[in-house]
Parts: C-alpha cells; structure tokens; sequence
C-alpha cells in the first residue's frame, strides 16, 4: 500500500521513518538524489528525521526509481531529466 502525505516536513512521515528505525529496520535511502523509501513511496525526509535516527547506521543506499531511470538513460536523454531538478 502507497502512502501519501500532504507535505515532505509533515509529522506523520516523521513517525513513520522512526517506527522503521524503532522496528530496527533499515531505512532505503537513494543515494543520487536522498529521497527515503517509506512504505513503497520515494520521498524526501523531513527536515532532521535521519539525524534523529543516526542515518550512518539505520540507512542501506539504495536508488528510486526516478534516479534509476535517469542514471540508465542516454547521455542526451540525461539533461532532459535532470534539468529543473533542484537537488
């Protein structure tokens, strides 16, 4: 199940990065762009969540999906992708 939150910075998401952490799982973070995998959604943690939980030891780098798409595509298709991206 996908789960959706109205913000990137809401408390909810906060709680769901730490009920992983507390659950002593690890967090899939994309290591192209930093996005965090939550429940089959890609999205960018809020502010402080992997610090909270010590990033360093609870974080396995992995890649979304987006970054994957990116990362294979052609050199010419790559600027198309990436341009507008703020991070």
């Amino acid at each position: 199940m996908a789960a959706t939150w109205d913000s990137e910075n809401t408390p909810s998401l906060f709680s769901e990065i730490w009920t992983l952490f507390d659950r002593g799982e690890l967090v899939a973070h994309c290591a192209w762009c930093g996005r965090v995998r939550i429940a089959e959604t890609w999205v960018f943690p809020p502010n402080g969540a992997l610090d909270a939980i010590d990033a360093r030891l609870s974080t396995s780098h992995s890649i979304c999906p987006t970054c994957a798409e990116t990362v294979g595509a052609p050199a010419s298709q790559r600027d198309q992708l990436t341009s507008g991206l703020d991070r």
